[in-house]
């Protein structure tokens, strides 16, 4: 993943502590030191109107010319965010085409870490060399910068054989399963019945694309799908008024892909169970 000359020179910049253990987190974040990664920091930042643009400008460099990002700018939503979250798009060009991503902000001084995280993974350079979302131990009750590598799916792995390193993005069936068991989204008989039925069409572990996770939400019973073309917004106003408990429907984002129009969908949850959704499977829920 990287050169003999890249890692000599970061050993030699860490030689004061290049021998102390390291904590999963630690690992993880040495990833950007190694110029593998970009972080998304959970501590404030100084305004998100401009820290948006130097973070992606950070992740496009990682790409070594594939890919480039200009035009960054944060659309403000009509909400006062003083009062409470406000929704705002973040919009740049990924090689000259628009793209166009939804953040929910409390604070103009804190990312929307997932919305963060899927602006970064739209700068991608290919579908199998792709920017995905590192897991870690955690503590309770600690904030913990999102931590976006740079790797193909065989690296990933690497990562996770070598290092105890769990690298979001590379989901599959049986993966989504036991995250959703973990998270208290489904339950077993469900979970076990969607990896049962994959493993007949022979793809329980095969990686999914953000599109097909969140096609996969729906599988499992988390939300339903919204033919291309109607209106989801309106489609997700009667559905909150029909079912009308704590869960709400949200909207997920999952990038760009190719070969569009495709459906929308929309994923039933509370808005702690959307954000770690969101942190977990590298997708925004609004």
């Amino acid at each position: 993943m990287i050169s003999a000359e890249k890692a000599a020179a970061v050993l030699e910049e860490c030689a004061d502590y290049a021998d102390e253990p390291m904590t999963q987190y630690e690992i993880a974040s040495a990833l950007e030191e190694f110029g593998l990664a970009v972080s998304v920091h959970a501590d404030d930042i100084d305004s998100v109107e401009d820290d948006y643009a130097s973070l992606l400008e950070d992740a496009a460099a990682l790409t070594g010319g594939a890919v480039t990002v200009t035009n960054v700018r944060l659309v403000e939503g009509d909400d006062d965010i003083e009062s409470g979250p406000r929704d705002d798009v973040i919009e740049f060009e990924r090689n000259g085409v628009p793209v166009r991503v939804n953040a929910m902000h409390y604070a103009l001084d804190y990312y929307d870490q997932g919305a963060a995280c899927v602006a970064i993974a739209e700068l991608s350079p290919a579908e199998d060399w792709r920017f995905r979302e590192v897991e870690f131990d955690t503590e309770p009750s600690r904030g913990y910068d999102s931590i976006m590598v740079l790797a193909t799916h065989e690296h990933a792995a690497a990562l996770e054989a070598h290092f105890g390193l769990r690298v979001d993005g590379a989901q599959s069936y049986t993966t989504m399963a036991r995250l959703l068991r973990e998270l208290g989204l489904v339950g077993e008989e469900r979970a076990r019945s969607v990896v049962s039925e994959r493993e007949g069409h022979g793809d329980a572990n095969t990686e999914l694309t953000r599109h097909r996770i969140a096609e996969a939400l729906v599988e499992f019973g988390l939300g339903v799908s919204v033919p291309a073309g109607e209106d989801v917004d309106a489609v997700a106003a009667r559905l909150a008024l029909e079912v009308g408990d704590a869960r709400r429907p949200h909207k997920v984002d999952y990038g760009h892909p190719e070969g569009g129009p495709h459906d929308s969908v929309l994923v039933w949850a509370t808005p702690q169970e959307a954000q770690a959704l969101g942190e977990r499977l590298g997708l925004s829920l609004y």
